[in-house]
């Protein structure tokens, strides 16, 4: 590439994807950073209010604006032309918004690099999103591997794309990223929890297992022991309410608040249902 320029020419080349630099062609490689809150908050401030600081009555709003957007300036951008010149009330209705529903926009830009993903990897995505992020790296191999997802190599390719970090072996994302990521299941089916891939509010699962009310589109949910209480098991055994039964089988995932890891009952695959005796017949999830 460098013989088609002229001698002492600067090429400088942006991507997404880290993995196509080429280390033989490529002198140095930048990894650009996020803003640091307070810069964050000036580049918001001068797009909101035409000024480097917050006006008047609007400082809590505005970082709370800045925390949600993690120092990214496209979603600072985004926010800052729908809020400016707005009143008080509608800042602090769209930051409540905020909390439960993410920006349309951001998320749209921020799905670039999700939808170049291969089909693994994007499933890998969105079971890490919903149910890992925080764990232990080694922790979330071990259960998907089982599921036949290639977690190791999908991992890195996320890794790759700038879509999880792995610090002192712990799967990690952008706040935005986990938006987009949940959001992403949530559109499966908006109004109909039962419906979506992946269950991760323990209410909804609780609720669908113990109604009956699954779909065969379901390949992943998260049970909080805490809400069995009154409830020694919760049994389904209609297996047509999910179609194809293995994919519950392949991914029940059971937890306990507040118990480590270990104390967490998995059931992946029939062979594994073996070990910790539950009859195919039927799908249990039950307190360990």
């Amino acid at each position: 590439m460098k013989s088609l320029f002229y001698p002492g020419s600067k090429i400088v080349i942006t991507t997404r994807q880290k993995h196509i630099l080429n280390p033989h062609l490529v002198d140095k490689v930048y990894r650009v950073e996020t803003l640091y809150r307070d810069e964050s908050l000036e580049l918001f401030s001068w797009h909101a209010f035409g000024k480097p600081h917050p006006v008047e009555g609007f400082l809590e709003c505005s970082n709370e604006v800045v925390k949600r957007c993690g120092g990214i300036p496209l979603a600072l951008r985004v926010l800052d032309s729908s809020l400016a010149g707005k009143n008080l009330d509608i800042w602090q209705s769209t930051i409540n918004k905020l909390k439960v529903v993410p920006n349309n926009r951001i998320i749209e830009l921020l799905k670039i690099s999700y939808e170049s993903l291969e089909d693994d990897d994007k499933s890998l995505f969105l079971h890490i999103t919903c149910f890992f992020l925080g764990k232990d790296k080694d922790f979330a191999v071990k259960i998907l591997d089982k599921c036949e997802i290639f977690t190791v190599v999908g991992i890195q390719n996320l890794i790759d794309r700038d879509l999880l970090s792995v610090p002192n072996g712990h799967l990690v994302m952008h706040q935005l990223i986990q938006d987009m990521g949940r959001e992403i299941v949530r559109q499966e089916s908006v109004e109909e929890p039962a419906r979506r891939s992946r269950l991760w509010r323990h209410g909804e699962s609780f609720y669908v297992l113990k109604n009956k009310t699954g779909t065969g589109t379901i390949e992943g949910i998260i049970l909080d022991g805490n809400m069995l209480k009154d409830h020694e098991k919760i049994r389904i055994t209609s297996s047509e309410k999910y179609g194809t039964k293995h994919k519950l089988e392949e991914f029940l995932h059971y937890s306990q608040r507040g118990q480590p890891e270990r104390s967490w009952m998995s059931i992946f695959t029939s062979h594994t249902m073996d070990n910790v005796g539950v009859p195919h017949e039927d799908l249990v999830a039950c307190a360990s």
